[in-house]
């Protein structure tokens, strides 16, 4: 029986790049739109919650010009090690539907991403399976494919290849960063209502790998949101409940500036602070490989990023 003898499809690709630079690609939605996809496609619309439970949704124009969906919904998130998620065709409104071209196709899949540091670079190894309950018809079209799967995911990583080494010249980006003190997700969903905001990506407290520092937010607040993504128009807007103190009234904001890499990082945040305040030092964090806060001379709060 193919239920029973199926292999899964393995794929495994070294990147010049840091293992968390390399994850980041792989779940910042402003970074998943410049690479994901078959070769030629064009991604138009990407949204990312990152959690177990949480969905990544994502639209493309193919080179024919027909609009093709597709979602992950993923089981297990460890940062910058392993990434689990179910696979499937999708629709605007996020369902699940069949493969456009290829109707026995599996309706789910299940893939496994790792990542693993090799040398002064990343081994990212791709394992794709039929999901629980495919029928047999399915399975054996997943395994008649497999050349086409290599051809498809080596372009896809071919163009995250690309992706990341056009990521380290390209030029640094100041966006706004904007806290809201517990009232975050209201004002998030404000903004889609009138300003046609989308919402590209929304971690909660709960969802980092490691319970926020004592002090950090109250008791209670763990479903309040660290960090969010939305684009209004061409520009993207960060926000965050912060420290959740329970204000009324808008928190304040600071601005974030990327860097190319953490010597770039430490020269900028030296340079921001000569004068200022540091409010947490340069550090690795499980995001980023270098992550600090500073207020600047001028009383102007900035955070200094490795995306």
């Amino acid at each position: 029986m193919i239920a029973t003898q199926l292999e899964p499809f393995v794929l495994s690709r070294v990147f010049d790049a840091p293992r968390e630079r390399v994850w980041a690609a792989w779940t910042q939605p402003e970074q998943l739109r410049q690479w994901w996809g078959p070769k030629g496609f064009k991604v138009h619309t990407c949204k990312v919650d990152l959690r177990p439970g949480g969905v990544f949704h994502y639209g493309m124009t193919s080179p024919d010009g027909k609009d093709v969906w597709g979602k992950f919904t993923y089981r297990e998130i460890k940062p910058s090690q392993k990434l689990v998620f179910i696979v499937s065709f999708s629709d605007p409104a996020g369902g699940v539907t069949r493969h456009p071209w290829s109707p026995s196709w599996p309706l789910e899949t299940l893939s496994t991403i790792t990542f693993e540091d090799e040398g002064n670079g990343t081994r990212v190894t791709v394992r794709w399976i039929p999901a629980e309950g495919a029928s047999d018809a399915e399975r054996k079209t997943f395994d008649d494919g497999r050349e086409g799967m290599k051809q498809g995911w080596g372009g896809t990583m071919e163009q995250l290849t690309a992706h990341l080494g056009a990521e380290s010249a390209v030029a640094m980006e100041v966006r706004p960063y904007l806290f809201f003190e517990g009232r975050c997700e209201e004002a998030l969903e404000f903004y889609r209502k009138a300003a046609g905001a989308q919402v590209e990506a929304l971690l909660r407290y709960r969802d980092g790998p490691k319970p926020a520092q004592p002090g950090m937010i109250p008791a209670g607040a763990e479903d309040k949101v660290m960090h969010a993504a939305m684009k209004i128009g061409e520009t993207v807007v960060m926000a965050s409940d912060g420290r959740c103190t329970g204000r009324g009234a808008f928190g304040g904001f600071s601005l974030s500036i990327n860097a190319r890499d953490e010597k770039h990082a430490q020269a900028l945040f030296s340079a921001l602070g000569e004068g200022g305040q540091v409010q947490m030092p340069l550090m690795k964090t499980f995001f980023s490989p270098a992550f600090g806060m500073l207020t600047d001379r001028f009383g102007v709060p900035w955070m200094v990023i490795v995306a």
